[in-house]
């Protein structure tokens, strides 16, 4: 953020370090004069900390965007030629700090590509970068062999490579996260630096942040995953809770949930395995889990071969096998 010197602040503003704070209970607006041309397409960017209420609005000269609420990459048209003011203008109940303000303009030929209030065509400089989309790839900086499609996809992107991110807010915001694919509205939103993940369907995986090895596919599958790694889940809403059906499933490791809405046991699961239609629920580490109280019959077909752990059910410990229809205790 510039120096105070540049900006004139309205009634409740007041220059931090190296940033803009407001306090709730008046409209008056932040502005400094910037130079533009007449028709020429400008990209503003804006980060917002500490936010509790309300919400600002942006212009150059009359071009607005309105309601922001948090940190954002957007774009207007200006209206006139020469210089204009740009200004910051809350509501009454905004209560926040903006950190930064950038303002370019967008020149054909250059990236973005081409422009328009929902579309931007985007490739350098990401190397064999690819983005289209408003804001998609808005911060990438040094990343390599990206493709980001949708507003806001990759948006935050600054060194992350191999990443694709397909649809609005996916991957959005991935910083240093790499060799990662979502596929759907806010898949993978959050994550940061979680490399390695497949996110299929709206909000899969939408919390991650630093997981790994991660496969979600399916509605909302693995959605409160945060830092979990080398999970499965498929179908709608698989992985998303724990037992109890209300609380997010965050950190299970090396665990696979099949089936809609299938559940873990708790955020201590390791080789955990569920699969079952509909609500399947895990019984914690090291438990594999097939069917649900519902099941009445299963049928195994082939040889089948159970290590029993201990003498069970007045079972010897060892192995039992299904053998042309009979079941044998092994020493």
């Amino acid at each position: 953020m510039e120096s105070n010197t540049n900006w004139t602040l309205g009634t409740g503003w007041s220059f931090g370090t190296n940033n803009l704070i407001h306090a709730a209970g008046n409209t008056a607006a932040a502005s400094q004069n910037i130079s533009v041309n007449i028709n020429g397409s400008y990209q503003i960017g804006i980060v917002i900390s500490n936010r509790t209420a309300g919400s600002v609005t942006v212009a150059i000269d009359s071009a607005t965007v309105p309601t922001i609420t948090a940190s954002a990459v957007t774009s207007v048209v200006a209206p006139a030629n020469g210089t204009v003011a740009f200004t910051i203008t809350p509501t009454t109940d905004f209560d926040g700090t903006i950190e930064s303000v950038g303002v370019r303009q967008i020149v054909l030929g250059q990236a973005p590509l081409a422009i328009s209030r929902t579309t931007e065509i985007r490739g350098s400089p990401d190397v064999a970068g690819t983005f289209v989309g408003q804001a998609a790839g808005g911060f990438d900086t040094t990343g390599y062999a990206n493709s980001g499609f949708g507003t806001g996809a990759l948006a935050k992107n600054t060194v992350g490579y191999n990443n694709s991110a397909f649809g609005a807010y996916s991957l959005a915001y991935n910083s240093r996260g790499l060799n990662n694919s979502a596929f759907g509205t806010s898949a993978l939103s959050a994550n940061t630096t979680g490399s390695r993940n497949t996110a299929l369907g709206v909000s899969s995986m939408v919390a991650n942040l630093t997981g790994i090895n991660n496969v979600a596919v399916g509605y909302f599958s693995l959605y409160g995953n945060t830092t979990g790694g080398n999970l499965v889940a498929i179908g709608d809403s698989a992985g998303r809770y724990q037992a109890n059906g209300s609380t997010a499933l965050t950190a299970a490791q090396t665990s696979v949930y099949i089936g809609a809405s299938a559940r873990g046991y708790s955020n201590s699961d390791a080789n955990s395995v569920v699969i079952a239609g509909l609500y399947g629920t895990g019984e914690g580490a090291n438990t594999t889990v097939i069917g649900t109280t519902n099941t009445v019959y299963t049928r195994l077909h082939g040889v089948s071969r159970i290590v029993l752990p201990s003498a069970t059910n007045g079972l010897s410990s060892g192995m039992l096998w299904n053998n042309s229809g009979t079941i044998a205790v092994m020493p």
